[in-house]
C-alpha cells in the first residue's frame, strides 16, 4: 500500500511576516503540462497540483516556497528570480535525497532548539 503524502501536506506556511495557505489544485487547473504549482503573494497562496509523484510533489512544493521567500526578501527581476528558485529548489531537494541523515539532524536541531528568536540570516 503507498503513503498519500497529499493526506499530510501543510494546510499553510508562514514565510517572513506572511501566512501563505497551501492549496491542492486539481490538475485541470494548470497553466501547463510543465506547471506543476504557483505562488501568489497577493493572495498569500500556494498551490500544487493534484496529481504527482511523491519527489515531484516534495519538489513544486519547495520550489513554490522558494518563490514566497524570494518575495519576502527581495529578489527582484522575475527571470533571474525563476532561475534562482529553479537552481536552488533542484539543489536542496537534491542534497535533502542524497543525505537523509543530513536532513533529519537539521530537521531535528530546527525542532528541538530552544526557542530563542536568534537571527538566522547570513550578513552579506
Amino acid at each position: 500500500m503507498s503513503r498519500n503524502f497529499y493526506d499530510t501536506i501543510p494546510k499553510s506556511v508562514r514565510i517572513g511576516s506572511y501566512d501563505f495557505k497551501v492549496v491542492v489544485m486539481p490538475n485541470f487547473e494548470q497553466a501547463s503540462d510543465t506547471v506543476y504549482g504557483d505562488m501568489n503573494a497577493v493572495l498569500q497562496r500556494i498551490r500544487i497540483c493534484d496529481d504527482l509523484a511523491p519527489a515531484r510533489l516534495a519538489n513544486t512544493f519547495m520550489h513554490e516556497v522558494m518563490h514566497a521567500i524570494h518575495m519576502f526578501y527581495g529578489v527582484g527581476d522575475k527571470t533571474i528570480e525563476e532561475d534562482t528558485t529553479f537552481l536552488t529548489t533542484n539543489g536542496l531537494c537534491a542534497f535533502w535525497m542524497n543525505n537523509p541523515e543530513a536532513a533529519a539532524w537539521w530537521v531535528d536541531c530546527v525542532l528541538n532548539a530552544p526557542q530563542k528568536h536568534e537571527n538566522t540570516e547570513t550578513k552579506k
